[in-house]
């Protein structure tokens, strides 16, 4: 594909389909949660990422047979909708074709380690979180401010997450 279409796919999931699930962040708790507009969240999600497989070429990666940019963010976005939709109590099972390509994601050796460090973080936010529902004391979002981006960076940027991951490719 061109570098205009492996952009493309990267702003499907950037614009698109990642904020249906930050959108949920705030409705994990029990007290912030309207569960009209999780339900609402959790199905575009899903009809957008079935869009996202429509247009991508999955084969083995988005954009074709090379890990690019349109697949940089996709491991942590995928980690984080299963962790907050199963802690909603909302399903998250991936159609088949997308849970081979996740997988293949997963095995990509830059990938890995960014992958763990998310998955560690969303675990401990939501614990965190849960414990909430019982005291006054907030909790901040640092941990995760640049998880879902791809690479859990708590202080700096896009750039530098993308760049991090980027180095490590």
């Amino acid at each position: 594909l061109s570098r205009a279409q492996v952009r493309a796919l990267s702003r499907m999931h950037d614009c698109w389909v990642e904020p249906q699930v930050r959108a949920l962040f705030p409705h994990v708790t029990p007290a912030g949660r309207n569960e009209t507009f999780v339900a609402q969240r959790v199905q575009q999600f899903w009809l957008r990422l079935g869009r996202f497989a429509e247009a991508a070429s999955l084969s083995p990666f988005s954009a074709g047979s090379q890990f690019t940019l349109a697949d940089c963010a996709w491991s942590t976005t995928l980690i984080q909708a299963e962790l907050i939709f199963t802690a909603l109590g909302h399903p998250f099972e991936l159609p088949e074709p997308l849970q081979q390509w996740r997988d293949r994601l997963a095995n990509v050796e830059a990938v890995r380690p960014e992958l763990t460090a998310c998955a560690d973080s969303m675990r401990a936010w939501l614990e965190q979180r849960g414990a909430t529902t019982w005291s006054d004391t907030p909790i901040s979002l640092a941990p995760l401010v640049r998880c879902y981006i791809g690479c859990p960076v708590v202080t700096g940027d896009m750039a530098t997450s993308v760049t991090n991951l980027g180095n490590r490719l």
